[in-house]
């Protein structure tokens, strides 16, 4: 992350792009996103459960970026005012 205390949309797509690749590395499958109820999600089959996990974005910042880097560009999108997918 930059310097910037702000976050633009772009660059919030950017990361969730690049979290979502980190993943497809980690995990047996991604899936692509989709939106449920208002809400852009993702699936992924971690090959621990049976089912996929059902994950909104900020589990997927958590899961390809860890906690601090995730708990970043909540920070940011919280100070920018803009409205994620």
């Amino acid at each position: 992350m930059g310097e910037s205390k702000y976050i633009t949309c772009e660059e919030y797509e950017d990361c969730y792009r690049e979290a979502l690749f980190l993943l497809k590395e980690r995990f047996k499958d991604v899936g692509r996103p989709y939106e449920l109820d208002g809400q852009r999600v993702c699936s992924i089959k971690t090959g621990l459960f049976d089912q996929p996990l059902t994950l909104d974005d900020q589990t997927v910042f958590l899961l390809g970026f860890g906690q601090s880097v995730a708990d970043e560009i909540n920070q940011r999108v919280r100070t920018s005012a803009i409205s994620p997918l």
